[in-house]
């Protein structure tokens, strides 16, 4: 219960954030409300009559009390569990029958202001009770429904019943752009009072102290809560919407008494454990915040990772980047030094201004839809903030590679959204890597194991897994299966990878540097060397003889090159000689250099008698192969850059 504790303990740190909407509408809820998507809003005014408004989907949140039930309703029974304040249409409209034939949902009406009614009688002479007063007496007039018809908000047809679709195509909002069912839709209030003044009933402080001194005596099962170790009021029913508003998964459930879930242990689920109702409110609410605000959601939205602070709550995702939040960021990166330099630059100014108390506690958690409507903890821990950055910090700095490939937004000319490919040195994002292995279409279960599996890599300083960086190694095997630019991409994040991969299992430390180390007489890195000349020595001749975007026999027979190198480069050297002719008779100056330095690469490597030459590859040749072609197209663009000066 550890986790548990924490959210309660996270709660109690931001009470003064209780109820209090930030920029982008996020709430930490008022414990016994819950959030909905409001569709239509109704001004009440002192004289009984109402302004009503479609809401636009940017402004529908709407936080309201809910309670037990009400949180948690679903079925056939739904229509019979209201919310105490605001609700779908069907709830709040006395004379539905007038004006839809869904007899099912007549009863509905009454069940709510039954509710409403007890509410009110339990706060007489509390602050708020007026407004509750004057939406009782408008609903209990049964004008609403034909209010919203006269404001043509609701859609009638030529029988004067709801209609089931849209009758005229319109360019503005109507109705049907917002729910596929009039009666579903939900309603919220802002009432005037005697002076004049108005009021948005779902961010009233006076009605979230007055629902909740009504509320939680209601509740009859009491106990010892394991939470809070005190007794009192326990819930059996805890709420959803925990990753977004329509969440339908929960994370702690007791419903399935017909099946396994007591396994013949156990009875009842008070045997079990006892969770209170203040804490199972703390618990959720503060969850649904942090994932809201700072979480991050990946395999279609199923799986949520969050990070946050006890004592102060805003803290970096372990899968964000860390330089986002470093406010100098025109530190010019071109060796591992300087990355060295900005890297350990970021982390200690992100420390310092976030980190007030280096022994603050920081908890990472990863919950994943074990099924439709169950939700589970598949990742969890608790560091010290100064053990968090520096685990962070060691991902960034073994997993990092230069002229990594990332997509900014950003606006054109004409004020279009565009990406724009940024080349930078450092570590690839999360997203980027699994792509990289799996390619753009990859299925949901495997995105959301493999970014388990990376966080528990930087959280935990597990080796990578040897699947993941196969897969990578795999597709960057065969560049002809993927366009030049997004080989290119994959190219440097899988070297990423892959130096993090080769460093962590070798026994000395950093035996893989980033970038080109011609000091290093590896055979298969010499061989992936001398298969990065190949590649340019041809696309020099090709973009020479006005030919683009052809592949070049060293990216088409890659994966036969990485199988038999030798075999494969008697035939690959036969394949350049007609275009070593071509560029000789040209005078070509760069093919020139290619050429000898080529040469004397093939010399030192075929001449030598210690190389077993014809056997498989290892998969360091891959960062060889992506290092030299780097560092011959980098030295090209400092002579061009020089000879324009």
């Amino acid at each position: 219960m550890s986790w548990a504790v924490k959210l309660c303990e996270t709660y109690d740190n931001c009470l003064d954030k209780v109820g209090i909407a930030d920029n982008n509408h996020r709430i930490l809820l008022p414990i016994g409300y819950t959030t909905v998507s409001a569709h239509i809003e109704c001004t009440l005014f002192q004289d009984g009559s109402i302004q009503a408004v479609l809401i636009p989907k940017a402004n529908a949140k709407t936080m309201i009390p809910s309670t037990i039930d009400s949180s948690c309703r679903s079925g056939k029974d739904a229509n019979k569990v209201p919310h105490p304040l605001f609700d779908k249409l069907y709830f709040m409209a006395k004379n539905l029958a007038q004006y839809s034939d869904e007899k099912k949902l007549y009863d509905s009406h009454a069940i709510y202001m039954q509710q409403l009614q007890a509410w009110i009688q339990s706060a007489q002479g509390k602050l708020g009770t007026s407004l509750l007063k004057s939406l009782y007496t408008y609903l209990d007039k049964g004008t609403l429904l034909h209010d919203l018809v006269q404001q043509d908000i609701l859609i009638v047809d030529e029988n004067g019943k709801l209609s089931k679709k849209r009758m005229v195509d319109t360019d503005g909002i109507d109705i049907f752009k917002l729910v596929t069912e009039q009666s579903s839709a939900v309603l919220r209030f802002i009432v005037e009072d005697e002076d004049g003044h108005f009021h948005k009933l779902w961010m009233e402080a006076d009605l979230i102290k007055s629902f909740s001194a009504y509320y939680e005596p209601m509740i009859e099962q009491k106990g010892l809560c394991y939470i809070s170790g005190k007794n009192t009021s326990l819930s059996t029913k805890h709420p959803n919407k925990i990753r977004n508003v329509a969440d339908k998964a929960k994370l702690i459930s007791s419903n399935d008494t017909t099946n396994f879930t007591y396994l013949g242990l156990l009875t009842d689920s008070a045997q079990c454990a006892g969770i209170g109702y203040e804490a199972s409110q703390k618990i959720h609410n503060a969850l649904k915040w942090l994932i809201e605000r700072q979480g991050k959601l990946y395999g279609s939205g199923e799986l949520a990772i969050v990070a946050w602070g006890l004592k102060k709550v805003e803290l970096i995702n372990p899968l964000d980047n860390i330089f986002d939040f470093d406010d100098e960021k025109e530190i010019k990166i071109d060796i591992q030094e300087d990355y060295a330099y900005a890297l350990n630059k970021a982390l200690s100014g992100y420390y310092t201004k976030r980190f007030q108390d280096p022994d603050e506690d920081v908890v990472i958690m990863a919950l994943d839809s074990a099924t439709t409507g169950r939700l589970s903890i598949s990742y969890y821990s608790e560091l010290k903030g100064s053990a968090f950055l520096q685990r962070i910090g060691k991902w960034y700095t073994s997993c990092a590679w230069q002229n990594v490939i990332r997509f900014e937004k950003q606006i054109d000319a004409k004020g279009k959204e565009i990406y724009q490919r940024i080349r930078y040195t450092g570590t690839p994002s999360i997203k980027s890597i699994i792509h990289c292995a799996y390619g753009n279409s990859i299925k949901k279960e495997i995105e959301k194991a493999t970014t388990k599996e990376l966080l528990s890599c930087i959280m935990d300083g597990r080796k990578l897994p040897y699947v993941l960086v196969d897969h990578i190694c795999q597709r960057l095997y065969k560049p002809y299966t993927m366009s030049s630019g997004e080989y290119d991409a994959d190219l440097h994040i899988g070297c990423a990878v892959l130096r993090k991969y080769l460093n962590d299992i070798a026994s000395e430390k950093e035996v893989w540097i980033m970038g080109l180390d011609k000091q290093k007489m590896d055979i298969s890195y010499l061989w992936g060397r001398l298969l990065a000349y190949a590649q340019e020595v041809e696309k020099e001749a090709l973009e020479t003889m006005g030919v683009r975007d052809r592949e070049t026999n060293a990216e088409r027979y890659m994966r036969r090159f990485q199988l038999r190198p030798l075999e494969t480069w008697e035939q690959l050297y036969l394949r350049l000689q007609p275009y070593q002719v071509k560029l000789r008779k040209n005078k070509n100056y760069r093919f020139k250099v290619l050429n000898e330095e080529m040469n004397e690469l093939a010399n030192t490597l075929l001449n030598e008698e210690k190389y077993q030459l014809d056997g498989a590859l290892d998969k360091c040749f891959i960062l060889s192969y992506c290092a030299q072609l780097d560092e011959l197209r980098y030295k090209t663009n400092k002579q061009e850059e020089s000879e324009d000066k």
